[in-house]
């Protein structure tokens, strides 16, 4: 299940719930539904917790696409300014303003 590998993500990268949702910007309560599997996360929503697992590009897609959604689509430019920023390991909000300068949709 996605909370099973979410649960194992933590451990692999050595990371709390705490420093996964405040990292993704998230709301705890939130946070704590998707990890626990009673809510379903959004494909927004995934992503933006890549970002509180610090997780590479080849790991967010893989994050993606076992949840059941697309992979980053390097020509859809909402897509590639979070493919930017995430090879440059920077942090939800860097890519949220680089979102939001480029009228795309925040996370």
């Amino acid at each position: 299940s996605l909370s099973e590998y979410l649960n194992d993500l933590l451990k692999e990268k050595n990371k709390t719930k705490t420093e996964v949702i405040h990292g993704s910007e998230c709301s705890e309560s939130t946070g704590f539904q998707i990890f626990s599997g009673i809510r379903k996360p959004s494909r927004d929503k995934l992503i933006s917790f890549a970002f509180g697992f610090e997780l590479n590009l080849e790991e967010t897609d893989q994050l993606l696409k076992f949840a059941g959604f697309s992979p980053l689509y390097p020509k859809s430019k909402r897509d590639s300014i979070l493919i930017y920023s995430i090879q440059r390991q920077e942090n939800i909000l860097s890519a949220n303003e680089r979102l939001y300068d480029a009228g795309e949709k925040t996370l």
